[in-house]
């Protein structure tokens, strides 16, 4: 969650500096925007991943948006 994609960038440029070296997986939402942003930094698309709910998905709360997908990603 975000305030807009450049705020999502710096949340997870943070992220990956601090597990350099290390495996990490990151997904992302279609219409986020950010897959051409990680393959530009290194990041290679290997798969996709399914976003689920039980019943209706929250609506976000201006001014934060969603950009990633966490829980798996965290393992």
């Amino acid at each position: 969650v975000a305030p807009d994609a450049a705020g999502a960038k710096a949340l997870m440029s943070h992220w990956f500096g601090a597990h350099s070296g290390m495996f990490i997986r990151t997904d992302v939402t279609e219409a986020s925007g950010l897959s051409g942003w990680l393959a530009e930094i290194g990041l290679e698309r290997v798969g996709g991943a399914t976003s689920m709910v039980r019943g209706e998905q929250p609506a976000a709360v201006a001014p934060a948006s969603l950009f990633a997908l966490v829980s798996q990603a965290l393992g």
